[in-house]
């Protein structure tokens, strides 16, 4: 509710401005263009550090069709391969818990985190999850 008491400022700079002015136990009421610009700074914001979040890695989305002591084979969604190399330093994710290399299977889920340089890429995080109707939790008892 405004009374007589109170000044309507458009704009920051106005606003500062009044500030430096008021002196006298006058309210100051802003039109929320100010609070406009704040969301859409804080918006910017979020969107720079979410695009960051990902870093200069290269990622790798598809199903592990091979599989050996030092690398992978990957189908990704588009149908192609990636050969990924993989090293004591990858570290593998199983869902939402850590897990070795000797979990990871042909047929699994994955999600590559890799060095952006290297022909094949090294891997440095491996998540995966192991499809509905595969795996030993999967297999019929006796």
């Amino acid at each position: 509710m405004r009374n007589a008491n109170t000044t309507i400022v458009r704009g920051a700079s106005a606003l500062a401005g009044l500030a430096r002015q008021n002196g006298g136990g006058r309210q100051v009421a802003t039109d929320g263009g100010d609070l406009w610009l704040t969301l859409l700074v804080l918006v910017c914001l979020v969107c720079v550090s979410s695009a960051r979040a990902h870093g200069s890695q290269r990622h790798v989305l598809g199903t592990v069709s091979e599989i050996d002591a030092t690398h992978l084979v990957v189908k990704t969604n588009d149908g192609k391969t990636e050969s990924i190399l993989r090293n004591t330093n990858t570290k593998y994710v199983h869902g939402e818990s850590a897990a070795t290399a000797d979990d990871l299977k042909i047929g699994d889920r994955v999600v590559v985190h890799a060095s952006p340089s290297g022909n094949p890429p090294t891997a440095t995080t491996i998540r995966f999850s192991t499809p509905k109707g595969q795996g030993a939790s999967s297999s019929p008892a006796p």
